[in-house]
């Protein structure tokens, strides 16, 4: 018995006040739950004893329970759920984290960051980088400033799966996006790159807009992003002056991604760049408005709302400033330097076209022609003068030292 009592203490005595133990449900009523414990007693946990997720138990469930007695006049064990509820909590969570099931967790509070929320008394983090989509978009640039529209969730419940359970330090991070990814994913694969989409503007931010479009044969919505760069095919500096939330676009599908859509609304107009070379030639004359001035030049708006930019060296000799020589939103013609079709880039000069005379001046100096010197050689055997043409060397002068 001494040796046995040394090997498995905890089968002769596993039931005492204080320890956590686990039970299998039996039966569920209003004001108790019986158990089993072990094969050896039954236990009962009062109503007053029930934990937060006692709704969710049915017979055959594994739980853990806080010891309060080890047998009442009745027989029963004594166990209470709520006080064993922060390790089965944690516990829960490490089990939910490895099948990857969503659980459901109540927001708190709402910050710049994302969302605090509580799940069996234990403080868990949604960042706002692992929010669904539903919860960014037009609030996004809102939200990164302090809350927000975030603020419009606390007190409500939302599905999230687990990223990190640390229970020595307390740590908690979920993922509400994960969620929505999967069914996004699933959703995104019937959608072909080319296709042509109705949507509504669903936010702006200063890189682009969110547009939210129906999958034809679908009814859920999915988001996308129109890059600034995909806007318009003329320069876009200001997207709220464009668009407003609510407002209907067209859009094109330029890119699909793991579930992640990017679209195009400039590429369902024809691009204006298409036969430029033909109707822009180098040396040929034509008039722009000024439409920006900058310390190194001015950039142009040409015929077919092509862009053109005439450097300040070329806006005339010696100019310091280009608002001296034009002023934005005025029109004056140009003469073309160069046009660029692969890197999108008209170059203009205001500089008078060089006369065939000063071209050949131009020429010259680029030579650099070097002096000679003619030299009369005489030759004495021969009684004859040579001329010899000699190029001069430079003469250094020497430094001399006093002794």
């Amino acid at each position: 018995m001494d040796t046995l009592a040394q090997k498995s203490p905890d089968q002769l005595a596993p039931i005492s006040i204080g320890k956590i133990i686990e039970c299998s449900v039996i039966s569920i009523s209003k004001n108790k739950v019986i158990v089993d414990v072990f094969g050896v007693a039954l236990g009962m946990v009062p109503e007053r004893e029930f934990s937060y997720d006692v709704d969710d138990l049915v017979p055959g469930d594994k739980v853990l329970a806080y010891v309060l007695m080890c047998e009442n006049q009745d027989g029963y064990v004594i166990l209470s759920l709520k006080r064993a509820d922060r390790e089965r909590v944690w516990t829960t969570l490490t089990d939910k984290q490895s099948t990857g099931e969503p659980i459901k967790v109540k927001v708190a509070a709402a910050n710049r960051g994302g969302l605090l929320v509580e799940f069996g008394g234990v403080e868990g983090f949604i960042p706002i980088s692992q929010l669904a989509s539903d919860h960014m978009g037009g609030k996004q640039e809102e939200d990164t400033r302090g809350g927000g529209g975030l603020r419009n969730l606390v007190g409500t419940t939302i599905r999230a799966k687990i990223l990190t359970v640390d229970k020595p330090a307390n740590k908690l991070i979920l993922s509400q996006k994960a969620i929505g990814d999967e069914r996004l994913e699933e959703l995104a694969k019937k959608v072909i790159v080319g296709t042509k989409l109705s949507g509504t503007v669903s936010g702006i931010v200063d890189f682009g807009i969110f547009v939210k479009v129906t999958i034809p044969g679908e009814t859920q919505e999915m988001e996308g992003l129109v890059h600034i760069s995909e806007v318009s095919w003329d320069r876009v500096d200001d997207l709220h002056s464009l668009y407003e939330v609510g407002q209907n676009v067209d859009v094109t599908v330029i890119e699909n991604k793991t579930g992640r859509l990017s679209f195009s609304i400039k590429r369902l107009t024809p691009d204006p760049w298409a036969g430029v070379e033909t109707m822009f030639k180098p040396g040929s004359t034509v008039t722009g408005a000024v439409t920006r001035i900058t310390p190194f030049g001015a950039f142009i708006k040409l015929p077919g709302s092509l862009d053109g930019l005439v450097h300040i060296s070329e806006l005339g000799e010696n100019i310091s400033n280009p608002q001296d020589v034009v002023k934005e939103g005025e029109s004056y013609p140009f003469r073309i330097l160069s046009v660029d079709v692969n890197g999108r880039k008209i170059s203009l000069t205001m500089k008078p076209e060089k006369s065939d005379s000063q071209k050949k001046n131009s020429e010259k100096k680029l030579e650099s022609p070097t002096k000679t010197k003619e030299i009369k050689k005489v030759d004495v055997k021969e009684k004859t003068v040579k001329t010899v043409s000699r190029t001069p060397k430079k003469v250094t002068k020497k430094s001399t030292t006093k002794k």
